[in-house]
């Protein structure tokens, strides 16, 4: 569930439901910044905290590159796009299928979004992994390292 703009809360479903029919109005009221020109990066874009920063960047005017490891962003992107209020202000979403854990793929990410903006003005490292939820004697080299790669070397690539 997410905070939203008037205080409530909105799992990822209701909020993609509200858009389906007609946009989160009464959720999302006028944009309390002015993003429009800008380029915003969301990384961990395709669920959660991730899908909604996304939402609220591009019905504030930017233009959002939502990175992640999962087709969900597509989704996120087409939530935008079908947006009213965010095609009034000017606010765009495309996906880029990143995994942030791998150098290659995020120096390409970063490279197409500079080459179709212009620019990177900011960026949302909100990619994250929890591992797995079990007792640490279960726990593996692997399973760490998986954790790690994401959320430290993740973001500081």
């Amino acid at each position: 569930m997410m905070a939203n703009a008037v205080g409530g809360s909105m799992s990822d479903a209701e909020l993609l439901r509200e858009v389906a029919q007609g946009g989160p109005a009464d959720r999302y009221d006028a944009p309390q910044y002015d993003y429009r020109g800008k380029v915003a990066l969301v990384t961990g874009a395709s669920q959660g905290v991730g899908r909604h920063s996304a939402f609220g960047l591009a019905r504030c005017g930017a233009k959002v590159i939502l990175a992640g490891r999962s087709e969900e962003g597509q989704e996120t992107v087409d939530m935008i796009e079908s947006d009213r209020q965010t095609r009034d202000i000017g606010g765009e979403a495309v996906f880029i299928r990143t995994d942030v854990t791998q150098e290659s793929e995020v120096e390409a990410m970063v490279g197409e979004t500079i080459s179709r903006h212009g620019a990177l003005h900011f960026a949302i490292n909100n990619a994250g992994h929890s591992g797995i939820n079990d007792l640490i004697e279960h726990q593996t080299a692997a399973n760490y390292d998986a954790v790690f790669g994401v959320n430290v070397r993740g973001l500081l690539l």
